[in-house]
């Protein structure tokens, strides 16, 4: 019983220690909460805002929204952890305490439970006064009230974790400034170093993958109590499912107990003449020291090689980070600037791991760049052509739980790889081998790439599935003829064609409606009409996907797209009903705008069929008498030659001549949706406006050839202006 009460005692006396941290905390509580919420309804009723505006208001403030009250935890659980051990770095303040009857056990509770106290109480008693304001403003307490008991429950957990990492560190440390630094080192150090391999990762590996959720990210938020807190804290303010959060509240608790723990048995065993010393533990000096010298040096490397792009400076950048950071630390263990390098063999290991770790990343030591999977080992090969179908929309239109409609996005590798199994491996393989070879020659500078290469350029990106269940991803770009020969058969093989576009796996009991869209007007193709007993849209949406499915990369040289078709899926149909019953031109139209694809010339069932319900597309043929060509003769001149800039050379060439505009017009395509075409690039064609005389009278289209297919009469212009840029240059 006299040991209950001198517990109690305890707490009472150190609580009075602290009021000057208990009139903080409650100061900041009161005006981040009960004033904040009556600044905001009070702002809200001069406008005149709904109850829904009130309400939210109330719960922006009291509720998770209030990301001010987020940081405040934070900031809290240093100045609450630093004052509750402070005493810990006083040797008459350690005297004390250790001379009283109490287990060492029981005096770490003490404090660490009266810092725990302070927030609590204070939180709790802002809160209700915050809840009482809301009510009196005619806030319903079911509408305020379950939220802001689950984000006063959520952050205090969090506060625990976060003031528990300070404790550790005012244990392990003999001062009060080291033990603020160790604290940040506790939350810094490993997000650091995992953004750090990252950078190494993405700066000197040429292969290093592009796409979805990189490793470094997916550790993040589990390498430290800090990034813990603001992923979970994110989570929460996105309406995680619950699975998830139960986890992560899971993880929180273990992370405190595994945390408290060790506070309490490095302060058992912690000597009382650790009090006035930079670190309680000598033992702990080269383990907080090394990993944190490595990772400055490395830093300092890195930064000289992004400012230069030579080894000479990043080995430069490499020992000052070294030396600031070994020398600095040595003065805060030692308080002494005699003791610069009392360490040198500590730091001689540094200098070798951190030479070793960017000489690694710098010269591919471990063969990262050059990894070819054997044929007998892959299970699958999958390719995602990155900037071919950077036009197609990945992923689909959902409701949330309040009724809205919104896009939840897919990234296109995450979309392709999910779906993909080539069939053909070897093409896959010869393409990867001739991307790694390029990969090899950059790095010794021996590639040098050429005007027809620079033609070619394109980026993919790869996912190897072994025999053994491990998966390896890599990202890749490749120039040349052989190589854009590679990739046009991966493009035409079905098995890319059935993975890359959506359209293809849609099905007809998730089609809406049909929209039709070509220069400025837009046609519905809507259920209801009829052909031989079938739905339009379930017959269209077939003969669409079949033909899509049969579309060649040769046909798309040739051919433009003419017009745009998008297959509305249900929930598409639902938002788009829903933005006219609300009367908002902007509402919805990210999940409305979604899911066009090219309808090509070559596509003569599905026009035959849109003209079935009275859609009829024009085509190049059909747009009507072509009576001008302005064509920018700039396109024409060399592309290793500025000088046709000179503002003395005429380039603006008009074509009247009615054979030359036929002539230009035979192999003429639309340039209105060649974006969505990946096999009409921009260097290889040539541009023009030209002037169509039609039953509503002259039109402006923009359209364009191929450079080989350029008529002789364009030839011979070519010739001229380039002759005329050399005179003028001369």
């Amino acid at each position: 019983m006299t040991s209950k009460n001198l517990f109690f005692n305890l707490m009472k006396e150190d609580l009075k220690r602290r009021l000057w941290a208990v009139a903080l905390t409650f100061l900041t509580f009161f005006f981040a909460m009960p004033v904040a919420t009556a600044l905001s309804l009070s702002g809200s009723r001069n406008m005149e805002e709904t109850y829904y505006g009130l309400m939210y208001g109330a719960r922006s403030i009291l509720g998770f929204q209030n990301g001010f009250i987020a940081v405040i935890i934070v900031l809290l659980s240093l100045i609450l952890g630093v004052t509750s051990f402070s005493w810990l770095h006083s040797r008459k303040k350690v005297d004390f305490y250790h001379s009283l009857p109490v287990k060492r056990e029981k005096l770490f509770f003490v404090n660490y439970l009266d810092g725990v106290l302070i927030l609590f109480s204070t939180y709790a008693v802002n809160l209700l006064l915050g809840i009482l304001v809301a009510l009196l403003n005619g806030i319903v307490p079911g509408d305020i009230v379950p939220e802001a008991l689950g984000a006063f429950g959520f952050l205090l957990l969090h506060f625990i974790m976060l003031y528990s990492v300070t404790v550790l560190a005012m244990v392990m440390t003999g001062n009060i400034l080291v033990g603020i630094l160790g604290t940040g080192v506790f939350h810094l150090y490993f997000p650091a170093l995992l953004l750090l391999l990252d950078a190494l990762y993405q700066e000197f590996f040429k292969t290093s993958y592009n796409g979805g959720s990189s490793i470094t990210y997916r550790l993040l938020d589990k390498c430290s109590a800090l990034t813990l807190y603001i992923s979970n804290y994110s989570a929460f303010m996105d309406g995680a499912k619950s699975g998830s959060l139960v986890l992560r509240i899971c993880a929180v608790i273990l992370v405190i107990a595994a945390i408290t723990a060790a506070a309490v048995l490095l302060y058992r065993v912690r000597g009382s003449e650790a009090a006035g010393k930079a670190m309680a533990f000598k033992v702990s000096q080269p383990i907080i020291r090394i990993p944190i010298v490595i990772l400055s040096a490395l830093c300092g490397g890195l930064f000289f090689w992004y400012l230069h792009d030579s080894i000479g400076w990043a080995v430069f950048g490499l020992i000052c980070g070294l030396l600031l950071s070994h020398c600095i630390i040595e003065i805060i263990y030692h308080f002494d600037f005699r003791k610069l390098f009392s360490s040198r063999i500590s730091m001689a290991v540094c200098a070798l791991a951190a030479a070793l770790i960017f000489c690694g990343f710098r010269f591919d030591l471990f063969g990262y760049d050059k990894y070819i999977p054997k044929q007998s080992d892959l299970e699958s090969v999958a390719v995602s052509l990155t900037n071919m179908e950077y036009w197609v929309d990945y992923g689909s239109a959902k409701m949330d739980d309040e009724d809205e409609y919104y896009w939840d996005y897919e990234s296109s590798d995450t979309y392709i790889f999910s779906r993909m199994q080539l069939s053909d491996m070897d093409t896959a393989l010869d393409l990867v081998s001739e991307a790694v070879s390029q990969v090899e020659k950059e790095k010794k500078r021996q590639y040098q790439w050429d005007s027809e290469d620079r033609d070619h350029y394109v980026s993919f990106s790869v996912k190897f599935k072994l025999k053994n269940g491990r998966e390896v991803y890599r990202s890749y770009a490749v120039y040349g003829d052989e190589e854009y020969d590679l990739i046009r058969k991966i493009y035409d093989s079905q098995d890319y064609r059935m993975a890359a576009y959506p359209v293809l796996e849609q099905t007809p009991e998730n089609t809406g409606k049909i929209k039709v869209v070509q220069n400025s007007w837009t046609r519905d193709v809507t259920r209801g009409s009829s052909k031989e007993g079938m739905d339009y849209v379930d017959l269209i949406l077939r003969t669409y996907q079949e033909e899509m499915a049969g579309l060649t990369s040769d046909v798309m040289e040739q051919q433009n797209p003419i017009a745009q078709i998008q297959f509305m899926t249900d929930i598409q149909v639902q938002a788009e009903k829903s933005k006219e019953k609300n009367g908002y031109s902007w509402r919805y139209n990210n999940v409305m705008d979604r899911g066009y694809y090219p309808v090509y010339p070559s596509f003569q069932k599905t026009i035959g069929l849109l003209e079935d319900c009275g859609i009829r597309l024009t085509t190049v043929t059909d747009a009507g008498e072509v009576i001008r060509a302005d064509i920018d003769l700039y396109q024409l001149a060399k592309k290793d030659d500025s000088r046709y800039y000179d503002k003395d050379i005429t380039s603006q060439l008009t074509v009247t001549d009615k054979e030359e505009v036929a002539a230009l017009m035979e192999t003429a395509r639309l340039e209105d949706y060649s974006n969505m075409n990946p096999f009409s690039e921009w260097d290889d064609r040539i541009t023009f406006e030209a002037v169509v005389k039609g039953s509503s009278g002259q039109i402006s289209h923009d359209y364009s050839i191929r450079k080989a297919d350029m008529p002789e009469f364009l030839k011979k212009e070519s010739e001229r202006f380039n002759r005329e840029v050399e005179t003028v240059s001369d």
